[in-house]
């Protein structure tokens, strides 16, 4: 038998500064103040105004998901069209 572990993180209502200070305070990050998930949920959306490129600088994720309907300027497509 083997066992699959999967992490994920939801960030619920979350900024993107929030979901970085929150884990850096219980010394969850590494020691480069990263973390690397299976899968994120982004924060707000992914609007621009709440998560910038040093929140998916330190924490990246194999998949990454958008909640967002196109109104409101969400989701920022300068993060969707990011290239690694």
């Amino acid at each position: 038998m083997s066992i699959l572990i999967i992490i994920i993180l939801f960030t619920g209502g979350g900024l993107g500064k929030d979901v970085i200070d929150v884990p850096s305070k219980n010394g969850i990050l590494d020691k480069q103040g990263k973390s690397h998930i299976d899968v994120l949920k982004v924060p707000h959306h992914g609007i621009d105004r709440n998560v910038t490129m040093k929140f998916f600088n330190r924490a990246s994720a194999d998949h990454y998901v958008i909640s967002a309907n196109r109104r409101n300027h969400n989701a920022s497509l300068c993060y969707i069209r990011m290239d690694y």
